[in-house]
């Protein structure tokens, strides 16, 4: 299961990083208030993000270490090794954050949340897919596996 950066702040808990950075001294983590159900499923995840200081801070490192969380970041000046998580944020910010002005921090996380949920993820057009929408790309691949399965 690969989990990008930006399911990450949805989290209700926060963990304090070191500060490293004067605009970023905290970074939200939902995987840390997950049901007993699902505490199996950590260690299956690699979380892809950016060389933010965030995500490089001791104590994330130690928290992903401590919950087996696998962390996938890219060599620095190396774009393509996370070339995925780096596409996804550029979409993000240039289709949802930049067109928005948000009343408060509550405002944006729920419409990150609703451009990743019900538009990316369900019915923008993604180039992978041929320029087709997520679902119906894989109706595509259903209906040609079937066929091909006859």
């Amino acid at each position: 299961m690969t989990v990008s950066a930006a399911a990450l702040s949805y989290a209700s808990p926060t963990v304090p990083i070191e500060a490293t950075s004067p605009s970023r001294t905290t970074v939200s983590v939902n995987l840390m208030d997950v049901h007993c159900d699902l505490a199996s499923e950590l260690s299956r995840i690699r979380l892809n993000s950016d060389r933010g200081t965030q995500y490089t801070s001791s104590l994330f490192q130690k928290w992903c270490a401590a919950n087996q969380v696998t962390q996938s970041m890219g060599a620095v000046r190396l774009c393509w090794d996370n070339a995925v998580a780096e596409s996804f944020f550029s979409h993000l910010k240039t289709e949802m954050y930049y067109q928005h002005e948000f009343e408060n921090h509550l405002a944006a996380r729920t419409a990150v949340m609703e451009f990743i949920e019900s538009w990316y993820n369900r019915r923008r057009p993604h180039s992978r897919n041929g320029g087709l929408q997520p679902a119906v790309a894989l109706a595509a691949h259903r209906d040609a596996r079937q066929t091909a399965a006859a």
